[in-house]
Formats: C-alpha cells, sequence, structure tokens
C-alpha cells in the first residue's frame, strides 16, 4: 500500500471550515460549495494533512499511534480509503515532489 510512498496535501484552493456533532464531523468547503460528513479516520487524516504534506507511512503511523491501533492491512486499507474519499471531495491532493 504505501510502497510508493505518496505524499498528499491540501488542495490550494480549500478553505475548510469544521464541525463535529454527536461524534460525527461536517466540513465545508468555502471555495466550492461542499459540505460533507467525514467519519474520525478521515477527519483524523485531513487534520494531518491540513498541518502539514505527508507521506503515506507518515500517516498511517501517526494514526495508528493517536488510535492506539497496530499498523496493519486493515488500518492501511482504511487509511488509503480515507484519503482517496477526501481526493474524490478535492480537499486533498498528490504533493509535488
Amino acid at each position: 500500500m504505501c510502497a510508493a510512498d505518496a505524499v498528499w496535501c491540501r488542495t490550494a484552493a480549500s478553505t475548510i471550515h469544521w464541525r463535529c456533532i454527536d461524534g460525527d464531523w461536517v466540513i465545508y468547503e468555502a471555495g466550492s460549495g461542499t459540505t460533507a460528513q467525514l467519519d474520525r479516520w478521515c477527519a483524523a487524516l485531513l487534520g494531518l494533512i491540513e498541518e502539514r504534506a505527508q507521506a503515506e507511512s507518515e500517516l498511517v503511523a501517526i494514526l495508528a499511534a493517536e488510535l492506539e491501533q497496530p499498523v496493519d492491512e486493515r488500518l492501511k486499507i482504511t487509511m488509503i480509503a480515507g484519503l482517496q474519499q477526501l481526493k474524490s471531495l478535492g480537499l486533498i491532493e498528490h504533493a509535488l515532489q
């Protein structure tokens, strides 16, 4: 999964507003007017990528530590699915290296 160790960053044009409602995260992206509900995995990923561009290997290690989960295939698959969801919403993209 992380063999190529893709680096992800926030899209340059995105301005994200966050709100937690009953344990779920709702985000509003001002540029597009997109509103989306994120689970804790996607919210954690987006929060990390908002701080700075991050490689997949860094993201999976940080998530594992923060969520007290082992770094295993299940976590990697969940992370990749979350990254794809965030990408499809136009919130993140591959960083130019």
